[in-house]
C-alpha cells in the first residue's frame, strides 16, 4: 500500500520497470514491483537480467533520478557501464514550527500563524479533526521556514 500524499486514502499500488533497446527500440527486459519498492534498488538486478538474457554486456544505462543512488553509480562505473541518469531533485527542508506557535480564532473559524498569516480550513479528517492550510504565497518566502 503507498501513496505520496497525506490526504489520500492508502490503496494498492505497483511500480512497472522497463528496459528498451534504444538502436532497435524492443523491450528487453520488465519486471513490475510493489508501489513499496524502491525504484532505485531495481536496476542493477534488472542489468544482470538482461546481460544474462542477451549476452553482450550493457554499454550505456539510463534512468530517471528515481535510480540516482550512489551504489547504482559505482557498481555501473565499475561495470564500465556509461550511466545516464540525472540527480535526485534537493528535497526542501522544511523545519517544523511547533504548532503550540499558532492560535486558533474560534470566531472566524481560522488559524493565525506566528507570522499572523491566515490558514484556513482545507478538509475534515477521517477521524472528523480539520486540517488548516494557508496560502502558498503566504508561506513560500516565510523566513521561519
Amino acid at each position: 500500500m503507498a501513496t505520496s500524499q497525506s490526504n489520500y486514502h492508502l490503496e494498492p499500488t505497483y511500480k512497472q520497470h522497463t528496459a528498451v533497446d534504444d538502436k532497435e527500440g524492443i523491450i528487453v527486459d520488465v519486471k513490475t514491483t510493489t508501489g513499496e519498492a524502491n525504484e532505485g534498488e531495481e536496476l542493477l538486478n534488472q542489468v544482470d537480467r538482461i546481460e544474462l538474457a542477451t549476452g553482450k554486456k550493457i554499454e550505456n544505462a539510463s534512468g530517471n533520478c528515481s535510480y540516482a543512488h550512489g551504489k547504482n553509480y559505482e557498481s555501473l562505473e565499475k561495470r564500465k557501464t556509461h550511466a545516464v541518469i540525472p540527480p535526485q531533485n534537493e528535497r526542501r527542508k522544511y523545519k517544523r514550527i511547533p504548532s503550540t506557535r499558532f492560535k486558533y480564532d474560534r470566531k472566524n473559524n481560522i488559524v493565525k500563524c506566528p507570522k499572523k498569516k491566515k490558514l484556513y480550513p482545507s478538509y475534515k479528517t477521517k477521524d472528523q479533526g480539520v486540517v488548516y492550510r494557508a496560502k502558498s504565497k503566504d508561506c513560500n518566502n516565510c523566513p521561519l521556514f
